[in-house]
């Protein structure tokens, strides 16, 4: 048999034993058999700090969409286990829209986190004020509960 034969009926034979092996009738697992389960487990989550003001930026020198952002917020994590899911929201109902940027904590993590919001953005004709009103919540979902932790007023500078 030439040798380029013999590779491929090598890797056909590979290919075939794996699946095999890994098949509904054998059953072996060939992946790691830690799965990613939001909001399972539990942790103690306090926030230390949110903010109290965000802002609508409008990009194209005045003419595009605006961009609303708002600083992170710190918590403080101890006694984690499995993957409990934080999420960090900004409601806007001025504008009938909200954002929820959510994190996903690993088992065993202690200390501060600052908790990212993503930004989004919003069509330059729904914006009409110069500052609106928000709502600022911090929630922990895992095994014991949907807690919320904290919900405070914020104000929503627009920037033009």
């Amino acid at each position: 048999m030439r040798s380029d034969r013999a590779v491929v009926a090598a890797t056909i034979a590979v290919v075939i034993g794996v699946s095999v092996a890994s098949g509904p009738l054998v059953g072996l697992s060939l992946t790691d058999e830690q799965s990613f389960a939001p909001g399972s487990g539990t942790a103690n989550v306090t926030v230390e700090t949110v903010p109290d003001t965000a802002t609508l930026t409008q990009s194209n020198y005045g003419s595009g969409p605006y961009t609303l952002r708002l600083d992170p917020a710190r918590i403080r994590v101890s006694t984690v286990s499995g993957q409990p899911t934080i999420a960090y929201e900004l409601a806007v109902e001025g504008l009938n829209h909200s954002r929820t940027s959510v994190t996903f904590l690993d088992d065993g993590y202690e200390g501060r986190y600052d908790l990212a919001f993503s930004p989004s953005t919003i069509a330059p004709d729904r914006v009409d004020e110069t500052r609106y009103d928000g709502m600022v919540r911090v929630y922990v979902y895992d095994e014991r509960s949907d807690r919320l932790l904290v919900e405070r007023n914020v104000t929503i500078e627009v920037k033009r």
